[in-house]
């Protein structure tokens, strides 16, 4: 027990930075490069020609629905959330006013020159590649954002990553096989790269994500092709030696204690807290019958899952050191800065309580909850859909199931066997 209540202290990489690395090299592959390039061409003309800038303003305001505002188009910009993401999706959601607005320059008196790439930006494969992009390049940009939150638990880290990529292999059927194992070559060896085992150990401490923890468990992280890989299950072994501390019979009864957490968290009755309590708030309150695991996880959960908050300090230390006081001991601006940043996070509100899990999670979730499928099948509460495919094959039910999360609903379609129908 001594030795728990001490845990050792690890380090990780940034998460956020890690998706961003791979929003980077979702840049390189097809159709994500191809769509970058022509959403840049097409709105860095829209929006430097003033011209055709004015055209396209006129144009959106006619073409707006009662209701449905139009977008603004955003240039692309690498430090912000994944700005793939926002560049791409700001052009697939203005292509129709774009098209319109050549059409009615081609009508006009007085036409202003347009440039090749941005005719062939318009184009029917253009913009096809375009609607490839945007919701992938979407859920990067979602993730990053998640995890540069204050309240991101650090198991989101693991969870995001590793729901992400066995995602690729049955709900990203939009991208071509090329773009998906690339993309899956990226978050592991991003995540390999950036991660402890202690990030895995949170993932099995964390309720929350236990109908994606036995999809995901065979999943080998590395991070060079060459290497052998270690799945969630090696790392999460891996931290519990390192808290044993060589001690075998501590280890055993870690393991034991983790398996009885497991079956305690699965049940369905707890399944709803899960959504709505941080994982340190829920070991706070439920945890104390789990001795050897309550006090670790109390630090574990401590720990955030990003680097956003040192990025804080640096604004903070702008605001002390100015160019205007720039001859200040590095003692005063070291203490100064501690202070006014102590002094802003104590004014802010507890990020713990008002918690409740993100729909990016939720979503990515309830891609792995078969079992809520089939229950609803039986109980006829969804629209089915029976693929018979032929006599000697299970069927295929296409089944489309209402999730949420207070006044949030999402429709989720779910691909599940029936065998034996």
């Amino acid at each position: 027990m001594e030795r728990l209540t001490a845990l050792v202290f690890f380090g990780h990489g940034c998460a956020a930075h890690a998706v961003h690395l791979v929003a980077q090299d979702a840049a390189r592959l097809n159709p994500f490069s191809t769509a970058l390039w022509h959403a840049l061409s097409a709105t860095i003309f829209f929006m430097r020609c003033g011209r055709a800038r004015a055209l396209h303003v006129s144009t959106v305001a006619v073409m707006s629905n009662p209701g449905q505002r139009i977008g603004c188009l955003k240039s692309y910009s690498r430090p912000r959330w994944a700005g793939e993401a926002v560049t791409v999706s700001a052009a697939e959601e203005n292509l129709p006013a774009m098209r319109h607005t050549l059409l009615s320059k081609a009508n006009s008196d007085n036409p202003f020159p347009v440039p090749d790439s941005v005719t062939a930006a318009l184009e029917a494969t253009s913009r096809h590649s375009i609607h490839q992009s945007t919701p992938s390049l979407k859920v990067l940009a979602a993730a990053v954002a998640l995890l540069e939150a204050d309240a991101a638990p650090l198991s989101s880290y693991a969870g995001l990553f590793a729901t992400l990529r066995s995602a690729l292999d049955t709900f990203s059927l939009e991208l071509p096989l090329a773009a998906r194992v690339g993309l899956q070559s990226s978050l592991s060896a991003r995540f390999a790269a950036f991660s402890d085992p202690m990030v895995a150990l949170a993932l099995y401490l964390d309720g929350f994500w236990g109908p994606a923890r036995g999809r995901v468990a065979g999943l080998l992280w590395t991070a060079l092709a060459r290497e052998e890989g270690q799945s969630l299950p090696d790392l999460r072994d891996a931290a519990i030696t390192s808290l044993a501390d060589g001690d075998a019979p501590l280890a055993a009864r870690l393991q034991s204690e983790l398996s009885e957490f497991l079956a305690f968290a699965a049940q369905p009755a707890r399944a709803e807290v899960w959504t709505r309590l941080h994982p340190l708030a829920w070991w706070r309150l439920h945890g104390e019958r789990f001795t050897l695991w309550y006090p670790s996880c109390l630090r574990l959960f401590c720990y955030p899952a990003s680097a956003a908050g040192g990025e804080r300090v640096f604004k903070r230390l702008h605001q002390v050191l100015t160019p205007r006081r720039n001859r200040l001991s590095p003692d005063l601006v070291d203490h100064r800065t501690r202070i006014a940043f102590n002094a802003a996070q104590l004014r802010r509100p507890d990020p713990i309580t008002p918690f409740s899990r993100s729909p990016t999670e939720l979503k990515l979730r309830a891609f792995f909850i078969l079992r809520v499928a089939r229950r609803a099948l039986e109980w006829g509460r969804m629209g089915v859909t029976l693929v018979r495919p032929s006599t000697r094959r299970p069927s295929v039910a296409l089944v489309t199931t209402e999730m949420g999360c207070g006044n949030k609903r999402w429709k989720i379609p779910f691909l599940t066997w029936l065998p034996g129908t």
